[in-house]
């Protein structure tokens, strides 16, 4: 009798592990890969709904964790050791701009703001990136971001010309996106793109500045852009 009951109870134990190792909503036959499994065509899936605050006071948060913040309307995951927006994470600036227009300044080994700012937002997450003034952003969540950059002219100048396309951090040169010297038969269009990855803090300033030698003889620009993709 004693064996009898010890038997039906190891068959219970087994049958329920098997029962409560995978969970079902909508459905009697979950996927084999599947922990948890909802299907539905009248409803929705619902995670908790939170503003920021409430979200930033969550204690220590599992990795992987997922909220729909109501301050932003968006979804937030968590991983390394912050909340991140699963919307965009870039912003991106564009302008083209007309004939003779002397927008680029070139005093000799002197670094200049990229000159487009707040009016050229094509697209951006408004709760990662503020755009400051020309040629700078700040950064508002800890992260490694790409910044890629591109600058061109109607009007280059022949013979070798030195240029620089780069990134401050705050008030500091980090990176170079492109550097060289442009070397031209005659006057003609030219330009430079160049990309890098580097890691920002919370509330630094990223500065997009060039360096385009002409002896302070002011060139025309043609298509000027700059974009951050927060990476992690």
């Amino acid at each position: 009798m004693k064996n009898n009951f010890l038997s039906l109870l190891i068959a219970s134990l087994l049958y329920t592990s098997s029962i409560y190792s995978q969970v079902a909503i909508g459905t009697t036959n979950p996927d084999d890969g599947s922990a948890l499994q909802v299907d539905s065509t009248t409803g929705a899936f619902v995670p908790p709904r939170m503003t920021t605050d409430e979200m930033n006071l969550i204690t220590t948060p599992l990795v992987g964790s997922l909220v729909f913040n109501t301050s932003v309307n968006s979804y937030f995951v968590y991983k390394n050791a912050a909340w991140s927006s699963l919307t965009n994470s870039s912003i991106i600036l564009n302008k083209s701009f007309s004939s003779n227009n002397n927008a680029l300044e070139t005093s000799n080994n002197t670094y200049t703001n990229f000159p487009i700012g707040v009016n050229d937002v094509i697209a951006t997450n408004t709760n990662i990136y503020e755009v400051v003034s020309n040629g700078v952003v700040k950064i508002k969540e800890s992260g490694n971001y790409l910044f890629t950059a591109s600058l061109s002219t109607s009007n280059m100048p022949s013979g070798n010309k030195k240029y620089i396309l780069g990134i401050y951090k705050n008030n500091a040169l980090v990176a170079y996106l492109s550097r060289g010297f442009s070397s031209l038969p005659s006057q003609d269009y030219w330009g430079t793109s160049g990309n890098v990855m580097y890691p920002f803090s919370a509330n630094d300033l990223v500065k997009f500045r060039y360096v385009l030698n002409n002896d302070g003889n002011t060139l025309n620009a043609k298509f000027i852009n700059f974009g951050i993709t927060k990476l992690d």
